[in-house]
């Protein structure tokens, strides 16, 4: 009976022409990396953040990956490579980007959800045309009243603003029409996204009493009252919708930003001539992030692949899933302190994902192969604090 072996080089012999090398496992690209310049993490990543791949730092607020994010960009500014930073929320402090010894030369920093500045130039004044200061000299003299005939040009609009106002006829037919709210074939229903205010129509059973609520009313004899419930005036609803809807007004949407940083990033991808791009997805929610389609992580997987940028994305979930070539969890460990002043934070970083490992058996393990029983760890320093 041949043997596995012999058995496998006659398949691939045979599909060869078809599928060259059917059960012979690709070897894996190694791709090269860069180091940060922070020894606990260099050590734990080996190769630091793949070039021409899609990096992923996982971790909540204050858990170290915008500070991560920062020292990778400034090892690459150090040797002359443009770097872009793509915000979604607007949470980038410059301040701080430059005290990590970020060239800001060398960074460009999208603003998403901010509006688009546009230039206004105050019109320049003109001198009157010959025609204009022949028509400023006053016409009429004397009494200063117009010509008769021009005296009723205006009418027809007049008299209708006089049948709109007050109980006119056509305020009557307004008013009606008012009420015809849900009439089919009405044309009264503005289509408009927002809903248009609309009375309460209230049941006959619920109005108040006219003559006041202190009028003794007798029951029928075993006939049940209806339960009086207190309505809110049609005048106070409206105001209580009025003051909702501008407080709703006020509240920024993050889709239009989230849209806005996608476009951005598929742009900077595909025009090339960046050395990393830093997709800052940290204070969009997790359900929001989940939503972006798998679909956009592999075409943003490809243009790095084709333009050997780097996309590092700072996110509170993993969302790129299977086109992230390295996905970093960063946590929050103790503070320093010397004498009741915080001078430092320690953070922990451990590999959640790493395809670029190489395994001494070609076998692809059904189980997660296991983790350092100490991940990297270190110490961000504050400016008044001792340096590190």
């Amino acid at each position: 009976m041949p043997s596995a072996q012999t058995l496998r080089k006659q398949i691939e012999a045979t599909l060869a022409a078809k599928v060259p090398a059917a059960l012979t496992p690709a070897a894996r690209t190694v791709r090269p990396g860069l180091l940060s310049g922070i020894s606990a993490v260099d050590g734990l990543l080996h190769c630091g953040v793949a070039e021409g791949a899609i990096t992923e730092l996982v971790g909540e607020e204050g858990s170290g990956r915008t500070s991560l994010a920062l020292a990778y960009l400034a090892a690459l500014a150090r040797t002359d490579t443009v770097c872009a930073w793509v915000d979604v929320a607007d949470a980038l402090c410059i301040e701080s980007v430059a005290a990590n010894g970020m060239d800001l030369e060398r960074l460009l920093w999208v603003r998403c959800g901010q509006p688009r500045l546009q230039s206004f130039a105050p019109p320049r004044p003109s001198a009157p045309s010959r025609v204009e200061a022949c028509n400023t000299q006053p016409r009429h003299t004397g009494g200063g009243s117009p010509h008769p005939r021009s005296e009723g040009r205006d009418m027809p609009q007049a008299i209708g603003n006089l049948l709109q106002a007050h109980g006119g006829l056509l305020d009557h037919q307004l008013r009606r029409e008012r009420k015809m709210i849900g009439t089919p074939g009405a044309p009264n229903r503005p289509l408009d996204k927002r809903p248009s205010p609309r009375e309460e129509q209230v049941n006959s059973d619920r109005l108040p009493p006219r003559r006041g609520d202190n009028l003794a009313i007798a029951p029928r004899c075993a006939e049940p009252q209806p339960r009086r419930v207190p309505q809110v005036a049609s005048s106070e609803r409206m105001l209580l919708q009025k003051a909702s809807a501008q407080n709703a007004s006020h509240v920024r949407s993050p889709w239009p930003a989230l849209d806005q940083a996608i476009r951005t990033t598929d742009l900077l991808l595909q025009g090339g001539g960046f050395g990393a791009i830093v997709l800052d997805l940290g204070s969009t929610p997790p359900e929001i992030a989940w939503r972006i389609p798998l679909a956009t992580w592999f075409r943003f997987r490809a243009a790095c692949e084709r333009s050997r940028t780097s996309l590092v994305l700072l996110t509170q979930h993993p969302c790129a899933r299977s086109s992230a070539e390295l996905v970093v969890r960063l946590e929050t460990g103790a503070m320093e302190a010397q004498t009741r002043v915080m001078t430092g934070i320690r953070y922990r970083a451990a590999i959640d994902r790493s395809r670029s490992e190489e395994r001494a058996a070609r076998v692809i393990p059904i189980r997660k192969p296991m983790q350092r029983e100490r991940p990297g760890q270190w110490t961000s320093h504050a400016a008044w604090g001792p340096p590190g």
